[in-house]
C-alpha cells in the first residue's frame, strides 16, 4: 500500500485512487479511479479520472479545493466556485444548482501531463465544499510520472 502524506488516506496497491471523505459527507456512493497510475512520456497515454457520487442534498455554490504535491512538495493549492456557468465543478452534465436528492453524478476527464513534467510522485487531494461549508466529497489520487529516458 502506498502511504499519503500529511492527513492523506491510505490506497489499496491495486489503485491511485480513493475516496478520503467521511460518513457526514453530503455525497455517498463515492467511486474515484485514475487509469493508468504510472505516466510514461516515452509512450504518452493519457490518464483518465473518473467520479461517480450520489448527492444527498441540493448543492446551490460552495467551493472545490484542489491540492497538488510532487515528492511532498506543495506544487498547487488553490480554491475555486464549485458552481461556475451553471454548472457543477465544470462538468456540463451536472447543473447547478443541482437536481432534487438523491442525485447521481459523475464525470470523466482525460488529461496529458505536460511535456517535461519532472519525474516522481504526485499525490492529490481535492474536497467540495457546499453553500454551507459542508464537505460534499474529498478524493484522494497519486500519479507516478517516470523519467524520461
Amino acid at each position: 500500500s502506498t502511504d499519503f502524506v500529511s492527513n492523506y488516506t491510505t490506497i489499496s496497491g491495486s489503485s491511485c485512487a480513493a475516496s478520503c471523505g467521511s460518513s457526514s459527507d453530503k455525497a455517498s456512493n463515492v467511486v474515484v479511479n485514475v487509469s493508468p497510475c504510472t505516466y510514461d512520456p516515452s509512450s504518452p497515454e493519457p490518464v483518465t479520472f473518473t467520479l461517480s457520487y450520489q448527492l444527498n442534498e441540493v448543492v446551490t455554490g460552495g467551493t472545490s479545493t484542489i491540492d497538488l504535491k510532487w515528492n511532498g512538495v506543495t506544487v498547487t493549492d488553490k480554491t475555486v466556485d464549485l458552481c461556475i456557468g451553471g454548472v457543477l465543478a465544470n462538468d456540463t452534465a451536472v447543473p447547478c444548482p443541482t437536481p432534487a436528492a438523491p442525485y447521481k453524478g459523475g464525470s470523466s476527464d482525460t488529461i496529458t501531463p505536460p511535456k517535461g513534467a519532472p519525474a516522481g510522485s504526485y499525490v492529490g487531494r481535492q474536497t467540495w465544499n457546499d453553500q454551507n461549508g459542508d464537505q460534499i466529497l474529498c478524493l484522494a489520487y497519486i500519479l507516478s510520472v517516470k523519467g524520461e529516458e
